[in-house]
């Protein structure tokens, strides 16, 4: 009879091992969905747009900066707190 704690130490690599394979499986669903809209956008005639007339739906500019501190990112217009610039 095997101890417990190689019981459990094989159950959750098991687990963690599925829930990896999930995340990799929606990451890459995602960049397919991702790339597919890219080329059906860069693909598409936009010759046909009368003047002053937008391509789709206007999409704003996030810009990210790094904290110096942290070396986490966040967006401009949010405040970012963290331990290292107080």
């Amino acid at each position: 009879m095997k101890p417990i704690d190689e019981i459990i130490e094989h159950e959750l690599g098991r687990f963690l091992e599925a829930v990896k394979q999930k995340f990799q499986s929606e990451v890459e669903k995602g960049i397919q969905d991702a790339s597919t809209g890219i080329i059906a956008w860069v693909t598409s005639d936009k010759t046909n747009l009368k003047s002053g007339e937008n391509f789709g739906n206007p999409v704003g500019i996030y810009e990210l900066s790094q904290c110096r501190f942290c070396k986490k990112f966040h967006l401009n217009e949010d405040k970012h707190s963290c331990k290292g610039n107080k």
